[in-house]
């Protein structure tokens, strides 16, 4: 039997069918396609956010995200035991205009290890690396990163990638380790 996924989701498979590679919507679909994922992921009544990014606003870098999960732990946000970490970034790019889905990867990845260092780089404490996880989802495929800032080590692909020799998992072929790659941020975040 087939461990279930996300494709399970009837509105998620259907909104995956229905991509069509030109069309000016498909930003907004391919970011609905990853807050359905997120958010049936990482559930509110577990105490997870899952937030948009509006991209009206840039730091001094012009670093930005399209979506970010936090957990939000302990009592009412006014109490001194409440605890909120934002554990995954993920950045969406079409790639409408490459041939090659994989194409523009490189300056992806940078930007992304550029705003998690600079965003979580200020909120660990010295002596306490801080785990993140990034994503790269471009056109259907998705890229995975982890990133343990205050080791001074570059942030790393999930070594899956490189075991299965794929620079991007596809959201439809691939539904299966992505979803165990989810589930693994899950638990370890």
């Amino acid at each position: 039997m087939a461990p279930t996924t996300y494709l399970s989701n009837h509105a998620v498979r259907q909104a995956i069918d229905q991509l069509r590679p030109n069309h000016p919507g498909r930003n907004s679909a391919i970011l609905g396609i990853w807050n359905s994922i997120l958010s049936t992921q990482f559930p509110t009544w577990q105490g997870y956010l899952v937030s948009p990014r509006e991209h009206g606003w840039y730091n001094e870098r012009d670093l930005w995200y399209d979506m970010q999960v936090q957990h939000l732990r302990g009592g009412p946000t006014n109490n001194q035991n409440s605890n909120s970490n934002i554990f995954l970034v993920v950045i969406c790019r079409t790639a409408a205009e490459h041939h090659n889905i994989n194409e523009g990867l490189p300056q992806w990845t940078t930007h992304l290890e550029l705003y998690l260092d600079s965003i979580f780089g200020r909120r660990r404490q010295p002596g306490r690396p801080v785990r993140v996880y990034g994503v790269i989802a471009h056109g259907l495929g998705a890229t995975f990163f982890s990133y343990d800032i205050g080791e001074h080590m570059p942030m790393l692909i999930f070594r899956e990638h490189e075991m299965d020799e794929k620079p991007a998992y596809h959201l439809v072929e691939d539904h299966e380790m992505i979803q165990e790659f989810l589930d693994n941020i899950r638990v370890r975040h």
